[in-house]
This record gives structure tokens, sequence and C-alpha cells, in this order.
């Protein structure tokens, strides 16, 4: 998953996150909704 995601976005960040348990979905959640609201607002 980390190799395509490379070859895809190249040098641009990814975040690799399990969804299939509780620990740390949350975080991750709230920082994507913190950067489109951002986004939005721009």
């Amino acid at each position: 998953m980390a190799a395509d995601a490379k070859e895809q976005r190249g040098e641009l960040p990814v975040v690799l996150q399990s969804l299939r348990g509780d620990r740390g979905v949350g975080d991750v959640a709230d920082w994507v909704r913190e950067r489109l609201a951002a986004w939005a607002s721009a």
C-alpha cells in the first residue's frame, strides 16, 4: 500500500492508518476535518 501511494503521490504526504481498530482513527478524522475546513474557507 505504501509503495502504491508513493507511486501515485510522488513526494506528497501520505497517511497510512488502520481502520480495523479504534486507536488513532478519531485523531486522523479530526485532522482531515480541520484541513478540509481550512481549504473550504480559503
